[in-house]
């Protein structure tokens, strides 16, 4: 739906969907987030708790990892924003309806790309403590 809206069995997915599509990227990876980071706490607070969950970020999660893939995220969609706002500048007042789905998309992989690396420090400083 980054082109435009479309149109399914007769019925028009317009940019009301692309803002709820978005706001649930959105809250459903902030609610993931969120667990992971409060599951690794509470194993780390109680000793004896085991988590498969903090045991499968513990073996496969890098600092790394999170800002590459972050990084990619925010840098995608910070060039497709710039893309939009070179068309704008080069065409001074004239209505761009055509990009306002795309720049939905491309917001919402810069907050992404954004929570994903800032969790990622986080996360990596919780299980460096949970190290020592």
């Amino acid at each position: 739906m980054a082109r435009g809206p479309v149109d399914i069995g007769g019925l028009h997915l317009g940019i009301h969907y692309v803002a709820l599509a978005a706001l649930l990227a959105l809250v459903g990876f902030n609610v993931l987030n969120l667990g992971v980071l409060a599951k690794t706490l509470m194993v780390q607070r109680y000793r004896g708790l085991r988590s498969r969950l903090v045991g499968l970020v513990t073996r496969r999660f890098s600092l790394e990892g999170g800002l590459v893939v972050g990084g990619g995220l925010m840098l995608a969609g910070l060039a497709i924003d710039a893309a939009i706002l070179a068309r704008w500048l080069a065409n001074p007042g004239q209505p761009m309806p055509s990009t306002v789905h795309l720049a939905f998309v491309a917001t919402t992989a810069v907050v992404l790309g954004l929570n994903l690396v800032f969790s990622s420090f986080l996360l990596k400083m919780m299980l460096d403590q949970r190290e020592a």
